[in-house]
């Protein structure tokens, strides 16, 4: 009887005392998963996004997962809006939607509904005991609703759950798209391109407006300033000689003098807009002047109020 008790106490040692709980008591870790996440940055945040430019509106940005504990952790990544409407905002609607994608494990990991769609399929992420997995998130948003410059953000919660739908770790992120004030200007009508230049054929000149169909193409993110700077300070010069002609230009329903800084200002909030405006040029006397084609320069740019 006291070697089957004696068995039975050396048993019951061997089956309480498993190599991995020993290892993990004596690294003084706890015998089960223990989970942390720590990112670089918690504001995942598209920094200078031009939006008239040809680049998308994407970045990447990694996170890492620590096991702490002497169990390895097997969990799914995904992401909570916290109960607020999915999109990022500056306050009020439009929101911009935006994707999220797991590089790692090549998913979608969008929370479009509030919550990243849950599916026993998702791939698990596994880190064992004192280990760490490093995953990278791609966000791209889509900019077709853009009215404005600034801050678009949005709160997100990242929630590493167990198989068995418990929480592991989460962290709290930030999305954020960031909008530069920005204005493209343009000329259609009729004009021929060369070597980079618009040139414009104001036909036989008379004193008055020229019957030239031109327009110019604006888009902005604010109020903006277009300026105008002539080469000749307002007059259509005869090349090799002191003969000019004296001119200004009309854009929309303003007529501009060359002679120093001329400048059209518009006034649109803070509302990106689409406009179109006439642009014509205002020829001055033209009596008794040497025959001969009479040009100047313009230099039009545009900067944002």
């Amino acid at each position: 009887m006291t070697i089957c008790r004696l068995l039975a106490t050396i048993g019951a040692m061997f089956v309480a005392g498993s190599p991995l709980a020993a290892m993990a008591q004596a690294q003084g870790r706890s015998p089960e998963c223990h989970l942390r996440i720590e990112a670089p940055v918690s504001n995942w945040v598209i920094h200078g996004f031009d939006p008239f430019g040809s680049a998308p509106a994407s970045d990447e940005f990694d996170l890492t997962f620590y096991n702490d504990g002497g169990a390895a952790c097997r969990v799914r990544p995904s992401f909570d809006t916290d109960q607020q409407p999915f999109g990022l905002d500056q306050g009020t609607d439009p929101r911009l939607p935006y994707t999220l994608l797991n590089r790692t494990s090549n998913e979608d990991v969008t929370p479009r509904s509030g919550r990243t769609l849950a599916s026993p399929a998702r791939p698990l992420v596994v880190v064992n005991p004192g280990a760490s997995q490093t995953l990278r998130f791609g966000l791209v948003v889509t900019t077709d609703d853009l009215r404005s410059d600034g801050r678009f953000s949005q709160n997100l919660r990242l929630i590493a759950e167990d198989e068995q739908g418990g929480v592991a770790a989460s962290r709290q992120l930030t999305l954020g798209l960031d909008v530069k004030a920005a204005a493209l200007i343009g000329l259609s009508g009729a004009f021929t391109r060369s070597e980079g230049r618009a040139l414009v054929d104001l036909g036989t000149l008379q004193e008055g407006v020229a019957q030239v169909p031109l327009t110019l193409y604006i888009q902005s993110t604010r109020g903006f300033t277009i300026s105008f700077e002539s080469q000749n300070n307002g007059k259509l010069k005869l090349a090799g000689t002191d003969w000019a002609i004296p001119y200004g230009i009309v854009v929309g329903d303003r007529t501009l003098v060359l002679g120093g800084a001329a400048s059209y200002n518009s006034s649109l909030g803070t509302d990106r807009a689409r406009r179109s405006v006439p642009f014509r040029f205002a020829i001055g006397n033209v009596a008794q002047k040497r025959a001969g084609t009479y040009s100047d320069v313009i230099t039009v740019s545009i900067a944002v109020n």
